[in-house]
């Protein structure tokens, strides 16, 4: 099995770290000096590299798509039902398939954000935006895992992400 490096910077109660995780691995310090915290990001991380990454930003996926749809609901009269539809399958196609056109989610996005009373609105556009973000990602393993990453850590912690550097040497050959 190949190491894993992990170095974390400026996160919590850690101001730099580097660790190298082997096949069994110890943390110990005295309170406060980081050790839950260097677990949480570790097991963070191992999150979003396996299935419960991928089915946690499914899940972030069908959250936004709700907010987005009831927001659209609220916002504006029926004319834009057929925007809605078209919107649901394809975030439907998308978590079955995992592959579709950017250019057909370029432009349900380019219509939404031209509906004037969507313009009007920050929160509405933030969440169409942060959706669009989140579908993108979708084509890239590596946004996936990053988005995921981002996501599972702030559920572990329930704040902002500080700074955080992860160097990850020889991943192929690691295996969970």
């Amino acid at each position: 099995m190949g190491k894993l490096e992990f170095k974390i910077k400026d996160f919590g109660s850690i101001s730099e770290a580097k660790l190298n995780i082997g096949k069994i691995n110890i943390i110990a310090g005295v309170n406060g000096s980081g050790k839950s915290t260097a677990s949480k990001i570790f097991y963070s991380f191992l999150s979003s590299i396996s299935q419960e990454g991928i089915e946690f930003l499914d899940k972030r996926i069908s959250i936004l798509y709700q907010n987005v749809e009831k927001t659209i609901k609220i916002k504006t009269d029926y004319s834009v039902k057929e925007l809605i539809i078209k919107l649901k399958t394809l975030v439907d196609n998308i978590l079955i398939d995992d592959i579709f056109e950017n250019d057909e989610l370029k432009n349900i996005f380019n219509e939404l954000m031209d509906i004037e009373v969507i313009k009007e609105s920050e929160n509405a556009m933030n969440e169409i935006k942060e959706l669009e973000k989140y579908l993108n990602a979708k084509n890239n393993i590596e946004k996936q895992r990053s988005l995921a990453f981002e996501d599972i850590l702030d559920n572990e912690f329930n704040n902002s992400l500080s700074i955080i550097f992860i160097n990850i040497n020889n991943l192929k050959s690691f295996s969970l």
